[in-house]
């Protein structure tokens, strides 16, 4: 028992001295952020929900008395057209006025779209590698014995499957996308900000072309 003890109290000074050793360093170290969940932009509906929960977002700061005036996005994205109809509708459906020309009074909503790429590794995300954790043991111990004995009832391995599906269809099908953008929305008057809100989406890498200038890549050739 007491060379045990003394193990032990050796065991323990190492890892305390050892710790001592990398208390300071000479530059910041890199850390990872806690994992956060960012949404991903599937479809024209989801467009839709967003302008929605922005223009309520601006519409909570400058209230429905103000006229206001949506400047006009300068791109030829498809995203960034669409997404200017469908905020001015939201704005229009929830009953402020909205001028088709600017007027003095009126205070100017401004749209910002930033598309972002990141490199073709980055960190990747399967839904696979999460999916169990959410399960209870019970469920997932269940649900193992269930495949790996076809002998036991295919109801067993139904309501596993089902559960399993239920815990994680908040997350995106695929590996972590490539891009990204960032949609602004501001008040602007007398020149002052009234409002500014951002959020950024993922979007699919293959529908990239939507929230990117459709002309940047046209190549003029001479006769």
């Amino acid at each position: 028992m007491k060379k045990t003890t003394i193990v032990l109290t050796s065991l323990l000074s190492v890892l305390f001295l050892n710790g001592c050793v990398h208390k300071y360093s000479e530059a910041p170290l890199a850390t990872n952020f806690k994992t956060t969940e960012q949404k991903k932009l599937q479809s024209a509906s989801h467009w839709q929900v967003i302008s929605s929960d922005l223009a309520k977002s601006i519409i909570g700061k400058i209230g429905k008395r103000n006229s206001i005036y949506i400047k006009s996005i300068n791109n030829n994205f498809k995203f960034s057209n669409t997404f200017h109809t469908l905020i001015t509708s939201e704005f229009v459906k929830n009953d402020v006025p909205v001028s088709i020309v600017k007027m003095p009074q009126d205070i100017e909503i401004n749209l910002k779209i930033e598309t972002i790429k990141f490199s073709d590794d980055r960190a990747r995300f399967t839904r696979t590698a999460g999916r169990f954790s959410l399960l209870s043991a019970g469920i997932w111990a269940a649900y193992g014995v269930a495949l790996a004995n076809p002998a036991l009832s295919a109801t067993g391995v139904a309501v596993g499957t089902d559960v399993y599906t239920w815990n994680n269809s908040k997350f995106a099908s695929g590996s972590t996308p490539q891009y990204e953008i960032v949609v602004t929305v501001s008040a602007v008057k007398n020149n002052r900000y009234l409002a500014d809100y951002s959020n950024v989406y993922y979007i699919e890498d293959m529908d990239s072309n939507l929230y990117e200038n459709s002309a940047k890549n046209m190549k003029l050739v001479g006769n």
